[in-house]
């Protein structure tokens, strides 16, 4: 006769890996989003300051639309 709880003890040790692997693949796809979305708010920031100066600069234009999506 099996014992039941063992199926669980199997099902919970499987669940442990899968977590372990999810962490780490989650570390390394996304990283820190925190640290990317405040580095992608001071290059918009920065844009912003410069198209004051220079409102039809193509090229200022075009890079802040593409920070903004």
């Amino acid at each position: 006769m099996k014992v039941k709880w063992f199926n669980m003890y199997s099902f919970m040790r499987k669940m442990d890996i899968i977590k372990y692997d999810l962490k780490s693949w989650a570390k390394s796809t996304f990283g820190h989003i925190e640290d990317k979305l405040q580095h992608n708010l001071n290059k918009i920031n920065y844009v912003e300051e410069k198209l004051i100066d220079n409102p039809v600069n193509f090229r200022l234009n075009n890079w802040l639309n593409w920070l903004v999506k």
